[in-house]
């Protein structure tokens, strides 16, 4: 029976370029609008249900 490992099919550390962990722009730019929407959706809703309760 064959056996597969989806691990086998990864680079090594040594395949893969060196990084020093910074977020490239795009992807920072990404993450901060995306959380900066959840909070305005959240903030909204608080606000609705503030209104909704009084």
């Amino acid at each position: 029976m064959f056996h597969y490992n989806p691990l086998d099919c990864l680079p090594s550390a040594e395949d893969l370029p060196d990084s020093d962990d910074t977020a490239v722009d795009g992807e920072q730019n990404v993450l901060t609008s995306s959380l900066s929407a959840i909070a305005s959706a959240q903030t909204s809703q608080m606000l609705w249900d503030s209104l909704i309760l009084e």
